[in-house]
């Protein structure tokens, strides 16, 4: 994965975010449409799979699962939990969305629809529902699959 999205210097800030070499954000990071979501600012590799996974979320008759409202983005530069002991956030590299941001907190089992996270996992995402200490509206490429 990291070949695919590259590495960058950044500058960081006292509020946890922070700020990619802008030659690499302009090589990068796009704003596309997406189906249910409509415009979506990430990296370029994401794409193919995000719109593959969310066409395939409407053509099973789920769309009414993602709420469009409650996006909480795709790129959006800083570490884990605003926290740089974390680590950077994979949202930094434009390749993480968040979805259903209310009813799916991090800690909790969430509300994310069970058969939309498998559809997102056959697309190449990791949910952060699965993990240790939850994040259930979580969704970050973890690898690259063809589109279908």
């Amino acid at each position: 994965m990291a070949a695919a999205v590259g590495t960058f210097s950044y500058r960081y800030f006292a509020d946890g975010t922070v700020a990619p070499d802008p030659a690499w954000v302009a090589a990068n990071i796009r704003t596309e449409q997406v189906p249910i979501l409509g415009a979506v600012t990430g990296h370029e590799v994401l794409f193919p799979q995000l719109r593959g996974a969310l066409e395939e979320v409407v053509a099973r008759g789920l769309a009414d699962s993602i709420d469009p409202d409650q996006f909480g983005g795709c790129y959006v530069p800083r570490f884990i939990g605003r926290d740089p002991a974390q680590g950077l956030s994979l949202h930094t590299w434009g390749i993480a969305v968040d979805l259903n941001v209310p009813g799916n907190q991090r800690g909790t089992v969430g509300e994310m629809d069970r058969t939309v996270v498998d559809i997102f996992q056959r697309w190449g995402f990791a949910w952060g529902g699965d993990w240790g200490y939850t994040d259930p509206m979580h969704f970050e490429l973890a690898r690259l699959v063809r589109a279908r």
